[in-house]
């Protein structure tokens, strides 16, 4: 941890990580080169067991990293980290800088200029994805056949999560964005959560005030896979239930009943694939699910043609041998 820069920054970046060693260099060089200086850097790293320490030792007698933390085991989620980061941190504002994605050189120039011009509470940049060399463009809000993306706006946080972020997380990805330290509650981290805890933590973000977006995608997010445990088949429920919790949450915060709509049809699909992953069609977990009757009738309709399809496909199986 470095002491002589004590000047208080505009910005707090923290860099939470775990086994990015891979990444990390490159990470850290997108943020310090940055065409706007006045931040610091948050260095965090949740007991990796990569090549992550060598890079984060070439780092940390860099001015700009003021405070290094090493966790002494894995927490399993990264919103402790969060927590502790943003506690930590003495900027008016705060960009959590995933350590497997990078920025372009001016987005914090960017997004700053919008936060100190207008009261807003958030800021946030369209993404490109990165996946096997290649980019490739945002689809995340294509489903909603919305132009409102298309463009830079200033708007209410909870007309956007009226009309969009009660159905899909409202930012694509926690690295393309920027808020205000002074918004954030105890009750904002979401504890418990290791699928979507993001979209739940946005939800009490954009409930605070307005929401800025930048069109220019300043942010890539990099798409790799990096855990044993993110494909197996018992996490999948579990994915699909803290998805339904948020939901539930999203609609209980705006007033809404939770009710079924062409909006929710990617959340139909994930528990259609719980079957079609575990082939358990009539276990029990896998259909009591916090779910009003409109969205189960939708399932049931069509997760009964697909019992139907396995069963005619097991039948000539069983016939053609």
């Amino acid at each position: 941890m470095n002491s002589s820069y004590s000047n208080i920054p505009t910005v707090s970046i923290i860099i939470p990580n775990y086994n990015h060693g891979s990444y990390l260099e490159q990470r850290i060089q997108s943020v310090l080169e940055q065409s706007y200086e006045d931040f610091e850097i948050i260095l965090l790293d949740d007991c990796s067991t990569d090549s992550s320490m060598d890079v984060i030792n070439n780092y940390l007698r860099n001015d700009k990293i003021v405070h290094f933390f090493l966790n002494d085991k894995n927490s399993g989620s990264p919103f402790g980290l969060w927590q502790y980061g943003i506690e930590k941190a003495r900027g008016k504002y705060i960009w959590i800088a995933e350590s497997d994605d990078w920025a372009a050189d001016t987005f914090l120039a960017e997004t700053i200029s919008v936060l100190e011009n207008n009261e807003v509470v958030l800021v946030h940049t369209n993404s490109m994805y990165y996946r096997n060399n290649e980019f490739r463009p945002n689809t995340w809000w294509d489903s909603f056949k919305s132009e409102n993306w298309t463009s830079n706006y200033i708007k209410d946080g909870k007309h956007i999560l009226n009309k969009f972020g009660r159905f899909k997380c409202p930012v694509i990805n926690v690295s393309s964005a920027v808020f205000r330290k002074d918004i954030i509650k105890e009750n904002f981290y979401p504890f418990g959560y290791r699928y979507c805890g993001d979209w739940k933590f946005w939800i009490d973000v954009f409930m605070t005030g307005k929401v800025a977006f930048i069109a220019k995608p300043l942010n890539t997010i990099r798409v790799h896979n990096t855990s044993a445990t993110s494909n197996k088949k018992d996490n999948y429920l579990k994915k699909l239930n803290e998805n339904i919790k948020v939901i539930n949450y999203a609609n209980n915060i705006l007033n809404y009943k939770t009710i079924y709509t062409k909006d929710y049809r990617w959340l139909i699909d994930l528990w259609i694939s719980i079957f079609e992953n575990t082939g358990q069609y009539f276990a029990k977990t896998n259909h009591s699910v916090d779910l009003p009757v409109s969205f189960k009738f939708r399932f049931y309709k069509l997760d009964f043609k697909l019992i139907l399809k396995k069963g005619y496909q097991k039948i000539k199986t069983i016939y053609d041998s």
